[in-house]
């Protein structure tokens, strides 16, 4: 079973994405009065991003804008190798009737 390549990402829409994982779901004024990026430069970023599948950008009628950026997870932030297990969970593999 092969994996896609991630695709090649600019700076600014690393930059961007890297912004949104610490921040999460934002409305777009909100990123912009946050970020360095000119309001043009940013819209064209984030179009990219939707049509690489890293954000979705969804109408929110509680967001000041209308609209609200929500970035999808990347494989590589979900997988954390040294995270204990929380309480009430078992290690995989392990099966304590066995």
């Amino acid at each position: 079973m092969s994996m896609e390549p991630e695709p090649a990402l600019t700076d600014a829409q690393t930059k961007l994405l890297d912004w949104l994982d610490r921040h999460g779901a934002v409305s777009p004024s909100q990123m912009l009065a946050q970020t360095e990026l000119a309001p043009r430069e940013a819209w064209d970023v984030l179009q990219g991003l939707a049509q690489l599948g890293l954000v979705v950008i969804r109408d929110d009628p509680d967001s000041p804008d209308g609209q609200l950026v929500v970035p999808i997870p990347r494989y590589s932030n979900m997988t954390q190798q040294n995270v204990p297990p929380t309480k009430g969970m078992r290690p995989p593999g392990r099966n304590p009737r066995a």
